[in-house]
């Protein structure tokens, strides 16, 4: 049986990218089309050059609390984690949902 999240517990979403800015703008189209929106949505940006940034900034006008992290050298999967693990826990989140680029959320995931 599965329990909703409390109402008053802080959700954030972690993202890691490395150079899929189409699979990224997607990914963020659904976070932003959510019925119940994280507090916290975190892009850790694994030293992408490829327009990655301007999709975050593009979705930073529709998407509140959407912090980006662009790491100055590939740390790969586990490294983009840890550094989302670290930048969700420092906003007080206490449910962490991490997530790759290449994959979109339902609407209503966090209902």
């Amino acid at each position: 049986m599965s329990r909703p999240i409390h109402p008053a517990a802080r959700t954030a979403i972690v993202i890691v990218t490395y150079r899929r800015p189409a699979l990224l703008a997607d990914l963020l189209a659904s976070v932003e089309a959510m019925t119940a929106l994280p507090q916290d949505v975190i892009v850790v940006d694994n030293a992408s050059n490829d327009g990655s940034e301007d999709i975050v900034r593009n979705a930073a006008d529709r998407i509140s609390n959407l912090t980006y992290v662009q790491l100055p050298e590939n740390t790969g999967g586990s490294g983009g984690f840890m550094v989302g693990m670290q930048a969700a826990l420092k906003l007080g989140a206490d449910w962490v949902w991490m997530m790759d680029d290449d994959v979109m959320v339902y609407p209503d995931a966090l209902i």
